[in-house]
């Protein structure tokens, strides 16, 4: 017999099947008061597609390896952006400068890549991203960035999409 109980269970089974978002503390069996002192994570080639909020916990996070998995966009590194506050830019992943994206199902940067503004480098390799004009508005605001890399997505076929990134963002 099939109860109320049972078929919220078997919902919420489904559910967790078909988005595959783990928390980086059970991956990596932290606790929450030693996210904070953890520089580095290795995350590739997990079937994520979608990133959990409690890497907002990682707030000396600096490099991110999330390579090779399903990721659509990039959320949950910060916390939703509401008015700017100085309270605000010491939370989540904030200190992040090197992210690995490559060979994912990225097609937007909208989100919270353009807000990583202490980001050097951004290998989003092998992705969807399709239009330059827009990706290089998302990107506009990382001043530090040093190395990108956009080979394989849609809009590398564009015509002269190399000029067009290193004349917007010297």
């Amino acid at each position: 017999m099939l109860t109320s109980s049972n078929l919220q269970f078997q919902q919420s089974r489904r559910t967790k099947r078909q988005q595959n978002m783990p928390d980086p503390m059970d991956v990596l069996n932290y606790k929450k008061h030693e996210c904070r002192f953890i520089t580095e994570v290795h995350l590739g080639q997990k079937d994520v597609d979608a990133i959990h909020a409690n890497f907002q916990s990682f707030t000396k996070l600096e490099i991110l390896w999330l390579n090779d998995n399903k990721l659509t966009k990039i959320t949950n590194l910060l916390p939703e952006q509401k008015e700017h506050s100085v309270a605000d830019s010491a939370k989540g992943t904030s200190r992040l400068k090197r992210l690995y994206l490559s060979n994912n199902r990225i097609n937007t940067l909208l989100g919270d890549v353009g807000r990583l503004k202490y980001l050097e480098v951004l290998l989003l390799a092998n992705n969807q991203l399709s239009n330059m004009e827009v990706v290089s508005q998302q990107l506009s605001h990382l001043r530090f960035l040093q190395q990108l890399d956009l080979f394989g997505n849609p809009l590398s076929e564009e015509r002269d999409y190399r000029f067009y990134v290193i004349h917007n963002h010297k």
